[in-house]
């Protein structure tokens, strides 16, 4: 029957198609199992990554190398900087003009771009620009700013073929200013004031039988017949002064220290110059004296030393022939002058209006072009006021409005400075003293601080060293000198 329904001898339909379907089925699991084999295979893919890799490892090296090509170019620019600016405030050059510290500055910068072969350099992106603090031309400050180029060798590629680098450094100086000191010394009788608390009292002590009830004043009487004087020892048989009196009984008075003094602020004003650092500055000093009239002792020179040593002996009190009374002459002074209130000699603004009218307008005390020097006015004084003006005699603290003109603000806004020493003028017994003294003694001290430039006004009490005080009040100006202008 199987042969009838045509079926071949050993045909089997099912098992043909089984085997059929079995050699189709493994072919396509040997394909996939060797795409997963080569998907698992690293080996070629490290290659391929590496590939990709490389040309930005390269870059970013070549980058780190050209950042750090461009790091020791601005250090050497840094360094170039630092030396322009400080090339622009030697001594020498300090005393040349901005322009030529600029070019000094400049020229320096470019020398030393040499041997940088991946700098760019560019001059114009050099800048140099110097101050003045508070205008004073003897104080420079320089800054030096740089934007310059770095070459690139890899960045290059990337277009971009430099690197900006920039900076700046900065370099101050000052040089000691020339200075013009006028120095304007009280040379009236309440500096005949004894120099300390101690003789103070003990010429009250001396002068206790007088009207007066004890003058500490060492007045200084031609005619000794009249007035306190009788009430005095005889000498060689006259009555001695109280001037003479403290003479005899050894009592030191401001008017030794002054001269003293003075020749010692000298001394430090030399010491001063030999220890300025560059070009030493110029000293010029005149000295005034003044009671009721300013009078000249030493004209304005460079030797101030040795011209003192000859000129201090000029400053001394003046007689008064008696009470109120002048001396005609202060050569022999054996009559009597002027009686109107002639003993009125503290006239603080015939002084000024001297001392105002023989200083110049001051420059800032450079050595450039036809800069001139500073001025500083010295004032050494007590304090008190005693003016005989339009009919009337005036006690009182400078500047009190019985006059007009205030003398201490017309000299202070030429910019010239003023520099007070006060002698303290200490409360006295007598009665003359507390009836027409005292009262404005309280305000001697502020008057004369409102007078002095700020920072410059010094006090020297009687014991006081009023040389040490003179040289602190000297030392004082020429650093505001240093200073502003």
């Amino acid at each position: 029957m199987l042969n009838e329904t045509g079926a071949q001898p050993g045909f089997r339909p099912g098992i043909e198609r089984g085997l059929l379907g079995s050699s189709k089925s493994g072919k396509g699991s040997r394909m996939i199992a060797s795409l997963k084999n080569f998907a698992r295979n690293q080996r070629g893919n490290v290659a391929i990554m590496f590939g990709f890799m490389a040309v930005p490892i390269i870059f970013v090296t070549g980058m780190t190398i050209d950042y750090s090509v461009a790091a020791r170019v601005h250090t050497k620019l840094n360094a170039a900087a630092d030396a322009a600016a400080l090339a622009a405030v030697t001594p020498t050059m300090m005393a040349q003009t901005d322009a030529q510290a600029i070019l000094a500055a400049k020229r320096m910068f470019s020398s030393l771009m040499t041997g940088m072969s991946s700098l760019q350099y560019d001059p114009n992106g050099v800048t140099v620009t110097p101050t003045h603090p508070n205008g004073n031309n003897s104080v420079r400050n320089v800054t030096v700013s740089y934007v310059e180029q770095s070459s690139n060798i890899f960045a290059g590629v990337l277009g971009k073929p430099t690197i900006w680098v920039e900076g700046s450094a900065t370099a101050s100086a000052s040089v000691a200013p020339n200075i013009d000191f006028y120095l304007l010394l009280d040379a009236s009788g309440s500096m005949l004031l004894p120099s300390t608390v101690s003789d103070i009292n003990k010429m009250t002590t001396l002068t206790a039988a007088q009207t007066t009830g004890g003058c500490a004043f060492a007045c200084h009487q031609a005619n000794t017949s009249v007035g306190e004087p009788v009430y005095n020892p005889i000498v060689n048989g006259k009555h001695i002064d109280n001037y003479q009196l403290a003479r005899n009984n050894n009592i030191g008075l401001r008017t030794d220290e002054i001269p003293t003094a003075v020749a010692s602020l000298m001394q430090t004003a030399d010491t001063d110059r030999a220890n300025a650092v560059g070009i030493p500055p110029i000293y010029n000093m005149q000295v005034t004296m003044f009671d009721d009239v300013a009078t000249p002792i030493m004209n304005k020179t460079t030797s101030y030393t040795s011209s003192w040593s000859t000129a201090k002996s000029s400053y001394y009190i003046k007689e008064l022939y008696q009470n109120n009374h002048d001396c005609t002459s202060q050569t022999t002074c054996n009559d009597a002058g002027n009686s109107n209130s002639a003993d009125a000699k503290t006239n603080f603004d015939a002084a000024f209006s001297y001392v105002n009218g023989i200083m110049p307008n001051p420059g800032n005390g450079t050595n450039i072009g036809t800069d001139k020097p500073q001025e500083i006015l010295f004032l050494v004084t007590d304090g008190m006021e005693d003016e005989f003006y339009n009919g009337s005699r005036y006690y009182q603290p400078m500047n009190t409005p019985a006059r007009q003109q205030n003398w201490c603000n017309t000299i202070k806004a030429r910019n010239i400075k003023i520099a007070i020493l006060y002698t303290t003028y200490l409360p006295l017994q007598d009665g003359w003293s507390v009836s027409n003294v005292m009262p404005f003694v309280p305000n001697l001290g502020p008057a004369l601080q409102a007078c002095a430039t700020s920072g410059l006004y010094f006090e020297v009490s009687p014991g006081g060293d009023i040389t040490q005080a003179l040289n602190s009040l000297f030392q004082l100006a020429v650093q505001s000198a240093h200073l502003t202008n």
